[in-house]
Parts: structure tokens; C-alpha cells; sequence
């Protein structure tokens, strides 16, 4: 007999972030566990023919209770995600671009090994000793985004994601501020730093936890890697048996969409023209049955879509998608995103 493969066990998302609840619980605060990280923009790696953004990590100037305050503040974000997953009021999912539409129902998992670039965050889980700096720069601009860092004391340490925008900054030009107090208001000359009411994402353990997933595609700048994979994925598209003639048209018309590249994203996992029985004539039926508005067209011998309306672009992603269903009690046609498949696909065990 041959050796049987080793089949990896499904992550039980609700009992990975029970036991960040646990870490963080159990932190010793008179050991100063908590550190507020603030991520800046670096220098570009010359070698990086993408230009990725490169991030340097520093540790901002606190006083008082602050850092308490945040780590207590992180401590109570994550329970309430994890109550929420264990009541079952959120569904704990495996990350997916697609799950865009209804992220507000999940809170989503996906191993940091399998983050694009994740290296670039290593100094987070390595450093020990970060340099210091102004939570304000001398520009007068805040960090892209913050890290509450809670350590036990060993090498463990959890990190708790915050995008940052310019609405958490106050003070960044001639408005006017004061506070009240009492009977008068006085009035307020310095920068005013809010911190946001949620958190983003939190690494553990070799996991990241996302509970907003527009801004941790933002901090993990996915966007990049989405646009990368669009580009690919068009090149293969235009080289099938379905290909698209006006391929420069609908790849600007991918990347010009947040959520048009995130979908797609999709459609490569699917990849649609690696099926032997997908050719233009399925796509022809596709496109009469459910009255689409593609256009089809020879151009050199060879049937193909074209684009001309960037504007028209949902269409064709949702075509490559597979997004096109039949009811087989009524006979009418759906087009149909976040699919529950309930079946096994044609030629799979």
C-alpha cells in the first residue's frame, strides 16, 4: 500500500480566538505589557519592481495610564468578537476577497503565513526594544496605521491592528477647537489625536483575526496584491479558449474598482478557462440565456468579448465568476454573488 496523504485539520476559528482572549487576560500589567506601535511609510526597496509600500515600525511617546488604557481597551474588543463568534451572532469564515459584501456578518481568519509580504511585519513579533517617536510627525500627520503590542514576558506577543485616517487627527489645520468645561469653553491649540472605537485585525500565534475587512486589506495592502493577480489573471484570460479581445479596456476597468479587483480575485481561484468544456460557445449561451449585455466579436478568426464601457465591466466579472444560475423549479435565471455551494463541482470526488 502507498503511503496516504496527510490530510490537515480544518482550524476551529472560535477556539483560536478563545485563546487570545486568554492571552490577553492573562498579561501581568505591573510588567508593562502594552507598547502603541505607530507604522510609517520607509524607503522604497530598489530592487522592488512593484514598489511596494515598505513600513518602519516605532514605539510612540506615552504618559500616565495610556498604554494600560489601550491594552484594556484591545482586551475588551477582542472578547466581545470572540463572545460574538461563540453565540453564534457572527460566523467565524476563512478570509476571502469576496466576502466584501457581507463582511459585517463574519469575523474572518486567514494564517499570517499565507498574508502577501507578511515578512515586512516581522520586526512587530521580533523587536523588543523599539526606537521612540512622536505620535505626530513634524508635518503634522499621523501614523498609516497603529499597533496596540501586549507581551507576557516570553516571546508571546499579540498584536491589535488600527488603521489610521485623517478624522482621527484633529488639528491638522485652522479649524477651531475648544472643550467645554463647566460654565465657559476654553479653547484647545494643540493636535488632538482620537483613537477609533474598533479594531481592525489581531495577530496571535501565527493568525490574524479580521474584524473589518476593508481596513485590513488596507494595512496588509492587498490592493497591490489584487492589482498583481488582475494583471496575471487578464494575460491568461486573453491566451484561453474565452478570452477578452480588449484586454487593456477591462484590465483598467478591474483596477479603477476596489471591489471589482476584490471579485476578481475570486474569479482567478476559480479560473473558469482552465475548465476543458469552457469555450465561447458556453460563454454565447451564458450571455443569450440570461440577457447580458456583453458583446461578442471575431477579430482575427477567434471569438472573444469586448469592452468598450469600463463602466460595463460588472458583466463580464461576473460571467468569469460563474455567477449565473438556474432555478430548477421555476426556470428563471438568477446572477447570483456570494454563492453557498451545496454541491461538489462536476469531476470532483
Amino acid at each position: 500500500m502507498g503511503a496516504t496523504e496527510e490530510v490537515e485539520e480544518p482550524i476551529d476559528v472560535g477556539e483560536k480566538l478563545e485563546e487570545v482572549v486568554d492571552f490577553v487576560q492573562g498579561v501581568n500589567e505591573d510588567n508593562d505589557p502594552y507598547d502603541l506601535i505607530v507604522a510609517r511609510e520607509g524607503e522604497e526597496d530598489e530592487d522592488d519592481e512593484n514598489n511596494h509600500t515598505v513600513y518602519e515600525f516605532k514605539r510612540a511617546k506615552t504618559v500616565g495610564d495610556l498604554p494600560e488604557r489601550l491594552g484594556n481597551f484591545a482586551e475588551d474588543k477582542i472578547e466581545t468578537k470572540q463572545q460574538a463568534v461563540a453565540d453564534e451572532s457572527k460566523e467565524a469564515v476563512e478570509y476571502a476577497a469576496a466576502n466584501i459584501s457581507n463582511q459585517s456578518d463574519y469575523v474572518q481568519h486567514v494564517l499570517a503565513d499565507d498574508v502577501p509580504r507578511f515578512e515586512q511585519y516581522q520586526d512587530l513579533l521580533t523587536t523588543d526594544d523599539f526606537e521612540q517617536t512622536d505620535y505626530i510627525n513634524e508635518d503634522g500627520e499621523g501614523p498609516e496605521f497603529q499597533v496596540i503590542l501586549i507581551r507576557d514576558g516570553t516571546e508571546d506577543r499579540a498584536l491589535v491592528f488600527q488603521d489610521i485616517t485623517r478624522r482621527e487627527i484633529l488639528g491638522r489645520d485652522d479649524k477651531i477647537r475648544f472643550w467645554s468645561t463647566d460654565d465657559h469653553y476654553t479653547d484647545v491649540d494643540k493636535t488632538i489625536v482620537e483613537v477609533p472605537n474598533r479594531i481592525d485585525a489581531v495577530y496571535y500565534d501565527g493568525h490574524i483575526f479580521i474584524f473589518d475587512q476593508r481596513r485590513f486589506e488596507k494595512i496588509f495592502d492587498y490592493m497591490d496584491e489584487f492589482n498583481e493577480v488582475a494583471e496575471d489573471t487578464v494575460e491568461e484570460i486573453v491566451d484561453s479558449d474565452v478570452p477578452i479581445h480588449t484586454d487593456d479596456v477591462f484590465l483598467d476597468a478591474v483596477t479603477s474598482y476596489p471591489n471589482a479587483t476584490r471579485i476578481f480575485y475570486a474569479v482567478r481561484e476559480r479560473a473558469l478557462w482552465e475548465h476543458e468544456d469552457v469555450d465561447m460557445n458556453t460563454f454565447d449561451y451564458i450571455v443569450d440565456e440570461f440577457d447580458l449585455s456583453i458583446d461578442i466579436e471575431e477579430r482575427d478568426g477567434e471569438e472573444g468579448i469586448v469592452l468598450e464601457d469600463k463602466r460595463n465591466v460588472w458583466e463580464v466579472i461576473h460571467l468569469y465568476n460563474d455567477d449565473h444560475l438556474s432555478s430548477p423549479i421555476t426556470e428563471v435565471g438568477y446572477q447570483v454573488e456570494g454563492k453557498d455551494a451545496r454541491t461538489e463541482e462536476v469531476g470532483e470526488e
